[in-house]
């Protein structure tokens, strides 16, 4: 069954942030790396507070990275490669999950 988010509070943890979405009732944590966010912006990111608010301006791509990994098999850490397979999807015209 596909991942569903479910508003989960994300986590700072230093070098990844953490965040949970649902599948089959069960409770599923999803990191993402550092780089992946300083990536997405294309900014270093700063204290803690800064690395959040710009996770929650991203969140529906995170979560869609996240729904693909799953539904490949792989383990649920987003990295900086992850965003650049989003910007060719999305710079190809095409969807980069299903």
């Amino acid at each position: 069954m596909s991942l569903q988010p479910n508003g989960s509070t994300v986590r700072d943890e230093g070098a990844y942030l953490s965040f949970t979405m649902t599948s089959a009732g069960r409770v599923v944590r999803c990191h993402v790396q550092q780089g992946a966010l300083d990536s997405i912006e294309r900014t270093r990111a700063g204290d803690a507070a800064d690395r959040t608010e710009r996770f929650g301006r991203h969140r529906a791509a995170f979560e869609a990275v996240a729904r693909h990994l799953h539904e490949a098999g792989l383990p649920l850490r987003i990295t900086a490669d992850h965003v650049t397979w989003l910007r060719r999807a999305a710079a190809a015209g095409t969807r980069a999950y299903a």
